[in-house]
């Protein structure tokens, strides 16, 4: 990951929301909510929309989830790689947008993406492959009051390897 910019998502004028940077969200909580989180929905679009609730673990800018290849959402990232994947951790919800590749992590970071899993679930994943979702952009808002959903909305823009 070579870095990642913030600024304000677009949103309708009616939504009100803060056209200066005051109160956008910082990168480590966000980042926190993401490997916190226990649940990630993952959305796809392959041979139709398809929402689903999925274990996964959060390393290195990356979020990495373990599945079957013949699921319904293997095969739809199998015919279109582009996902969504979404988290809600104490009213910061936090959507990922980008492209999934299968990947077989060296073993400094399975043991990361592994641990990641012991901690939050009874289930330590395979050092096999992996789905890795390589994130464009993350979009992040707190919905704690009013005020946060007006204030807190904050794109962060990931920029592609070379």
């Amino acid at each position: 990951m070579t870095g990642k910019t913030r600024d304000r998502p677009r949103f309708p004028e009616s939504y009100g929301i803060e056209s200066s940077p005051e109160g956008m969200l910082d990168w480590p909580p966000v980042e926190a909510a993401l490997r916190e989180a226990a649940i990630y929905w993952v959305a796809t679009a392959g041979d139709g929309p398809h929402i689903t609730p999925i274990w996964g673990a959060w390393a290195a800018d990356r979020l990495y989830l373990e599945g079957g290849s013949t699921t319904r959402w293997a095969r739809n990232l199998a015919a279109d790689p582009r996902a969504s994947v979404g988290v809600d951790v104490s009213g910061l919800q936090v959507l990922v947008e980008g492209l999934v590749v299968t990947v077989e992590p060296d073993p400094t970071l399975h043991e990361a993406i592994a641990s990641q899993y012991a901690a939050k679930y009874p289930y330590r994943p395979d050092p096999g492959s992996m789905f890795e979702l390589r994130p464009r952009k993350v979009l992040a808002w707190s919905v704690a009051t009013i005020d946060a959903f007006a204030s807190t909305p904050t794109r962060f823009r990931f920029e592609e390897d070379e």
